[in-house]
């Protein structure tokens, strides 16, 4: 039974409402949560009903059918997953046979009235019999451009998952674009073959050896709450309750800069400004620029710093030109991993602190000033795939 126009709009609503939470801005998720509850308070089993399968059939043609199971983690967690890449070694790819069961596919269904006995068979794509050295060359070269669709590729059989992920050479070529590019204090801990050497295999270097990334964002999102006033006539016994939701954006390159900023306006505004090319320095919440536009007075500007990492592994962030010119700000993070792998795509805060400069501005005094990190919360990594490293 088709949607009524007033359904249409609450399942519209319901829908900003979840893009809204899921960038962490909560006062307008609720927002729009109110307005879609308001026009059919049974919404979230209508969106349920309407959306939730059509976007597992989605997840499923783009990630495959087991995309939506859940697995034990803690069994997941028992298995030697070095042992069992060994195992598949010698195993052929090969092509799918409409009579092996473990072949099969429950997105597809034959219907036995239109098939055509006679039809010729479907031809099998003459990649399959490609040797092993191709696809590995293949697969550094997804390393370099497209990291992802390395894991993806190796994610499709257990042939693909051998060559892939057992191979020493395709973790060496990966410590090798990671590390040279790391700006430790300590040079040696930049040194692919000195991380090697220590930890003995190139799979343990990215596992002992925590690093930043480049091309995306790292994004914190912070949510807290003030108390305001009453109505002149209001006969309640408290205080409304305000979300307030604010941004930090960071981006580092290669070459020690990094990009900062602090603003209200939400990642879909923000991140694709958030380059050395946009020289207003200031993120713009529409495309249209004022005729008389003034950077200096723009309330949502990117700073530029510089960044390092530490003897103890942590993140330094330095901004000698910040929101207060008389003081260079100081940030430290330690890295850290989402999850059980090493994608170290977590930032945790420290410390926080600004240091007073000279009367010259050209070096601070000592005189250090710590901020609250009361109301701070962790930022997350965001691959986009539209930067480079300019």
């Amino acid at each position: 039974m088709a949607l009524s126009e007033t359904d249409t709009q609450a399942i519209s609503l319901f829908e900003q409402a979840m893009e809204k939470e899921q960038h962490g801005s909560m006062s307008d998720a609720v927002g729009f949560y109110r307005q879609a509850f308001r026009l059919n308070e049974q919404v979230d089993r209508l969106y349920r009903q309407e959306r939730v399968p059509q976007a597992i059939q989605k997840l499923k043609a783009e990630h495959g059918k087991n995309v939506a199971h859940k697995v034990d983690e803690e069994e997941v967690r028992k298995i030697d997953v070095d042992r069992l890449l060994s195992l598949w070694e010698h195993v052929e790819a090969q092509a799918p046979s409409k009579d092996d069961p473990d072949h099969w596919n429950d997105d597809v269904v034959v219907k036995i009235d239109n098939l055509a006995l006679n039809a010729p068979d479907e031809e099998v794509s003459p990649l399959i019999d490609l040797p092993g050295e191709v696809w590995v060359r293949v697969l550094g070269f997804l390393q370099e451009s497209l990291p992802e669709l390395w894991f993806q590729f190796g994610m499709t059989c257990k042939k693909h998952a051998y060559l892939a992920f057992a191979l020493s050479a395709l973790w060496e070529k990966l410590c090798y674009l990671i590390y040279p590019h790391q700006r430790h204090e300590t040079a040696a801990l930049n040194d692919p073959k000195e991380l090697y050497a220590k930890s003995g295999s190139w799979k343990k270097v990215l596992w002992k050896n925590p690093f930043v990334k480049f091309m995306g964002c790292y994004i914190s999102v912070v949510n807290y709450y003030t108390e305001g006033g009453r109505g002149e006539y209001s006969l309640n016994w408290s205080n409304p309750v305000k979300t307030n939701t604010y941004y930090r954006y960071l981006r580092l390159y290669p070459d020690g800069v990094c990009l900062m900023a602090l603003t209200a306006l939400d990642p879909t505004k923000v991140v694709h400004q958030m380059t050395k090319s946009n020289t207003n320095k200031c993120i713009m919440e529409t495309k249209d620029v004022a005729l008389h536009f003034n950077p200096a007075t723009h309330p949502h500007k990117i700073y530029t710093g510089g960044w390092s990492l530490k003897k103890n592994g942590e993140l330094e962030i330095r901004l000698y030109q910040g929101s207060v010119p008389y003081y260079t700000f100081y940030y430290y993070f330690k890295i850290k991993s989402l999850g059980q792998k090493p994608n170290y795509s977590k930032l945790l805060w420290v410390r926080y602190f600004a240091v007073e400069k000279t009367e010259s501005g050209d070096a601070p005094t000592g005189d250090e000033i710590d901020f609250s990190l009361k109301n701070e919360t962790s930022f997350k990594f965001s691959r986009v795939k539209s930067f480079t490293n300019e």
